[in-house]
């Protein structure tokens, strides 16, 4: 086994800089800068120096190079970070510095963080993370990824051994309804991406709460490809979803005006809706409700709603006078069609907009 420090002299380039501005910069001797130009050992105390004075993380600094693989180790002892990874990474125009496995609220948010508080593989409920986390806040776009230096340690059946089983465990403490709005992909990756044959890839996506690998994904893609993986529409799925709550929504309704219907579903769709930077109570609300107060709160959430998003009064009042007539409606005060209703739009119906549209 060796080290290089062969990162610490990119950076050198990268910044403009010599071995003589490192030693100034870092308050390091002659003799220091001369042991590492030799990839000897110096003093761990040395490297967090120069990390400090170059700003940035101990992995630009040094390497440890094993059966000529590097393997960069970290704060964590069981962290692994490839050279073929980072070099991929970075082909696709990522900043490594983005794919740390950072817990801080500026890189993640508050929920991630929770959920990992207890994914730690000794699993006795301490604190996990995955060698690498890339997280776009925007987008909610999560990707967790083990890293294995051997090609034959990918498949092990162990969670501390086997880079498939890694990433599925810290996978695990996602595939959970506080995850739903989120896009979540996990990767495992063994052995030397850039040998053919010498490296195995598997990708794992969540959906609808279950973790399912996504085949087709043989390497790391540019975010704007891993986001397209979440945009597929399956239009005869769709459909057939569509169809279905649509004849449920049609007999539940069938003692209503067939003219007034669209303004109803319209109004209790609507009530659904999550505008940005908006807590709508309703939707947690509404199981607790009769049908006679589900009508009673119908149209001041909708008016509430549709104001914040700018609609001409004119057209809300529109809106306002017919759900009049059918909030006098007995069948509908006095029974759980409503909710019935309400429950089907936002089971089958409002997450297909609110991912495709």
């Amino acid at each position: 086994m060796a080290i290089s420090y062969k990162a610490l002299w990119h950076l050198l380039v990268e910044k403009e800089m010599n071995k003589e501005d490192l030693k100034k910069a870092a308050n390091i001797t002659s003799n220091v800068v001369s042991r590492m130009s030799k990839n000897a050992y110096v003093n761990l105390d040395l490297i967090e120096k120069i990390s400090v004075a170059m700003d940035c993380k101990i992995e630009d600094v040094v390497e440890i190079i094993k059966n000529k693989e590097i393997i960069i180790k970290m704060a964590r002892k069981d962290k692994i970070v490839t050279p073929s990874v980072t070099k991929k990474l970075q082909s696709l125009g990522y900043s490594v510095a983005d794919w740390d496995d950072s817990k801080t609220y500026s890189k993640l948010d508050e929920e991630i963080i929770n959920a990992l508080s207890k994914a730690s593989k000794n699993q006795k409920g301490n604190e996990g993370y995955p060698d690498r986390i890339y997280f776009n806040k925007s987008e909610k776009l999560l990707i967790l990824v083990e890293e294995k230096p051997r090609m034959l340690d990918h498949n092990i059946d162990d969670i501390n051994k086997g880079a498939v089983a890694g990433i599925k465990w810290y996978l695990s403490f996602f595939n959970k309804k506080d995850f739903e709005n989120y896009k979540i992909l996990g990767i495992a990756v063994s052995g030397d991406l850039d040998d053919s044959y010498g490296h195995g890839f598997s990708c794992f996506i969540i959906r609808n709460m279950k973790i399912e690998e996504l085949k087709q994904v043989t390497n790391f893609l540019s975010e704007e490809d891993f986001l397209a993986i979440f945009n597929t529409f399956d239009e005869e799925e769709a459909i057939k979803t569509v169809s279905s709550a649509s004849k449920t929504i049609n007999n539940l309704l069938r003692n209503i005006d067939s003219q007034k219907r669209p303004i109803l579903l319209s109004a209790l769709m609507i009530s659904l809706f999550k505008p940005k930077d908006y807590t709508n109570t309703f939707i947690d609300n509404y199981k607790n409700m009769s049908g006679k107060d589900i009508l009673t709160n119908l149209y001041p959430k909708v008016k509430d709603i549709l104001e914040g998003e700018n609609i001409p009064n004119q057209k809300i009042e529109v809106l306002d006078a017919e759900l009049k007539s059918i909030a006098n409606d007995p069948t509908m005060q006095n029974s759980d069609i409503l909710k019935t209703i309400l429950k089907i739009l936002e089971k089958s119906i409002i997450p297909l907009f609110n991912k495709h549209f």
